[in-house]
């Protein structure tokens, strides 16, 4: 474990559940984005060790009680579960999409734009990736959330993330391109669905 779980894990014992739930909430979102981040070679039980911990906060970290970290949290929850690299990638697809879908409810346009935009953007690029289902549904799908996330960063001046959404949502037209007119040929695009943490 890198030097930063180490402390987090350590700041895990002084805020108890029962002491300090919102501190230990805390706590627990931040440990699962550590183990998320984390280099070393077994990177799906790191994965699987960041969902526990989101999921861990999510005890406390209610809708009803704190909904702006709550949706913090399903928005960490989603990153973690579209990052795995075994198990049903479907499955785990689809979590993910629950999870952001989630996280929408509170990250609206209005009330906070730019973790909206990331956010549309992590969903765009879920949907993108599912390897199963109806690929054109979920491709328009796709598009939908990445041109709404490039709006907002287009009109935040975000220019690093309008470019990753510009050419996640080219790649996605593209590909839909490819479903909708097989005919054609067309030239090969690069597999994208980058998410943004």
């Amino acid at each position: 474990m890198d030097r930063e779980a180490n402390l987090r894990e350590a700041a895990s014992h002084v805020y108890t559940r029962e002491a300090v739930p919102v501190g230990w909430a805390m706590v627990q979102d931040e440990l699962g984005i550590a183990y998320s981040r984390l280099p070393s070679r077994d990177r799906e039980a790191n994965l699987r060790q960041a969902i526990a911990c989101h999921e861990a906060a999510l005890q406390v970290r209610t809708r009803e009680a704190f909904p702006v970290d709550w949706a913090r949290t399903q928005h960490n929850l989603g990153l973690a579960y579209s990052s795995l690299p075994g198990g049903d990638r479907e499955a785990n697809l689809r979590q993910a999409i629950a999870c952001y879908e989630a996280a929408l409810q509170v990250r609206t346009r209005e009330a906070f734009p730019v973790d909206c935009a990331r956010t549309q953007h992590n969903l765009g690029a879920a949907y993108s990736n599912l390897p199963s289902g109806d690929r054109e549904a979920n491709l328009r799908k796709a598009i939908g959330c990445y041109e709404a996330a490039l709006q907002i960063f287009s009109s935040e001046h975000m220019d690093n993330y309008s470019q990753m959404a510009t050419g996640n949502l080219e790649w996605a037209k593209g590909e839909l391109q490819k479903l909708t007119q097989p005919q054609q040929q067309l030239p090969p695009t690069q597999q994208l669905g980058q998410e943004i943490s």
